[in-house]
């Protein structure tokens, strides 16, 4: 058998663990994504300060910055000229010292070119006595040149270090996007095992689960039980072929049919009661063991003694029940049989045998009176000569009704042998014991008169002492019979 349980649990690991392989694959390739965003972010806030920066001290060097002003000044001996370039050296080397500061892997190009400005900056101030002496521009430029190729060279140095870097960032960066790539292709691999794992598993289930259907549902149409599959509200939504002829239910139309509708009028009332409360908890009961007879109906009205099972469960917060129910018609009526006289239905030998003890122990547990009467047929024999053995049946059947209409509810009677037939009476008195028998007597020989053959009954009653035991009080009962007949018949005698 399956331990769905077990699969059920085996299943919701594999989902789970797929929805969190899912989380985490987001997760790892969110990471690796936001970490190449900063890498760039950084790289991009970095270079493009780096670029202000560098741009603005060529700007302040080249045309319009100070070599521009240091040129004219020549040319032009302008001493405005030659401080606003001054200004503008002092300037380009606060720069310089804000780029060295940022940038220290720069520092020894950056020196280079803050050398070469030192440079003008002393020519500068050579230049400016130069020009107050009169000196011509060609003998003033002779002093003044400065060698700025250094200068030149490391701002190469410094663009081209900044194309390099941009390349080991991009090399990186293609770099990180194969790892990037791999990790996806290993992730996309590894979930779609799982996923693999997990339809394999689950087409495995399903197909063992429809094997155990099959398994089941053979077993539900071949057991020899009528079975019932029914709702929350009674409505039978299933049933096996046993069912179906047990109760002569409509193949085409089970669902119409309500559980409720199954049970003995006296019970079905009420039932609707007994199965809601019964199912509000999950429970497996065999109804027999509960104490008391059960029955059940067929739809045409039939009522047959039936032993009961119930199961209940839970099935999509629906409650849900399998009833299982066997006819004991059969076994009922061998019990019958067995303990009942075939021609007058009276309870036989065995039956006495069995009540008496049971009915003796009551006697002396409760402290009451318990009395015995053997009744006689007067004269079977003869009877049964003269009218033949079919008129003398008749007469034990028709003696068997009288007995019965004329004993108490609690008495009993029973066929003890012959034309022989044993009265039990419990809790009675020597009174009430012999009224009871007087009635039986008189109402017998009555009755036979009117159907023309005429018979009469000897009684012989007797109590039961405590004392004593069973085989007593026959003994004594017979003695009280002997009497009875011996006193020329149709007559009742109590010891």
């Amino acid at each position: 058998m399956i331990n769905y349980t077990n699969s059920k649990f085996t299943i919701y690991v594999i989902a789970i663990l797929t929805f969190f392989s899912l989380i985490f694959s987001a997760l790892y390739l969110e990471s690796i994504a936001e970490e190449q965003n900063k890498e760039w972010l950084k790289y991009s806030e970095n270079e493009l300060k780096r670029s202000q920066l560098l741009g603005e001290i060529i700007t302040h060097i080249g045309f319009g910055g100070f070599i521009h002003n240091y040129k004219n000044a020549i040319l032009r001996k302008e001493t405005k000229k030659l401080e606003k370039s001054v200004l503008q050296i002092t300037h380009v080397r606060q720069l310089i010292r804000q780029y060295r500061e940022l940038y220290p892997s720069d520092d020894k190009l950056i020196l280079e070119i803050d050398t070469v400005l030192m440079q003008y900056y002393n020519k500068a101030i050579l230049m400016r006595s130069l020009i107050n002496s009169g000196l011509d521009a060609e003998g003033i430029d002779a002093q003044v040149k400065v060698d700025d190729f250094p200068a030149l060279e490391s701002f190469a140095a410094l663009i081209n270090s900044n194309a390099s870097l941009y390349s080991k960032i991009a090399s990186s960066s293609t770099d990180k996007v194969e790892s990037f790539k791999l990790s996806l292709y290993s992730i996309f691999f590894l979930l779609s095992l799982l996923m693999l794992v997990s339809i394999s598993y689950i087409v495995y289930m399903v197909n063992k689960n429809i094997i155990q259907y099959k398994r089941m549902k053979i077993l539900f149409d071949l057991a020899p039980l009528s079975i019932l599959a029914v709702d929350e509200k009674g409505g039978v939504f299933s049933a096996n072929k046993i069912a179906i002829e047990t109760f002569g239910l409509d193949e085409e139309n089970i669902d119409k049919v309500n559980i409720d509708s199954l049970t003995p009028d006296h019970v079905s009332p009420h039932h609707h009661k007994y199965r809601e409360e019964f199912q509000t908890s999950e429970r497996i009961a065999p109804m027999h063991k509960r104490g008391g007879k059960f029955s059940a109906r067929r739809l045409n009205g039939d009522v047959f003694p039936a032993n009961i099972s119930i199961a209940t469960y839970s099935q999509f917060g629906m409650k849900e029940a399998i009833v299982i129910v066997k006819d004991i018609s059969d076994e009922v009526k061998q019990l019958r049989d067995a303990n009942h006289d075939a021609l007058t239905q009276l309870p036989n030998r065995r039956s006495i045998d069995e009540f008496l003890s049971v009915a003796v122990l009551r006697a002396k547990r409760q402290n009451t009176e318990l009395y015995i009467a053997i009744i006689d047929i007067d004269f079977f024999k003869k009877i049964n000569d003269k009218f033949g053995h079919s008129f003398g049946d008749s007469v034990l059947v028709d003696v068997a009704k009288y007995l019965q209409k004329n004993i108490r509810e609690t008495d009993f009677i029973g066929r003890w042998g012959g034309e022989e037939f044993l009265l039990i009476l419990e809790n009675s008195t020597s009174e009430g014991a012999l009224k009871v028998c007087e009635t039986i007597r008189k109402y017998i020989a009555n009755k036979s008169r009117v159907k023309g053959c005429q018979y009469t009954v000897s009684i012989g009653c007797a109590k039961f002492v405590k004392e004593s035991d069973i085989q007593t009080l026959f003994d004594n009962a017979d003695v009280a019979l002997y009497l009875s007949k011996n006193s020329g018949r149709n007559k009742t005698t109590i010891v």
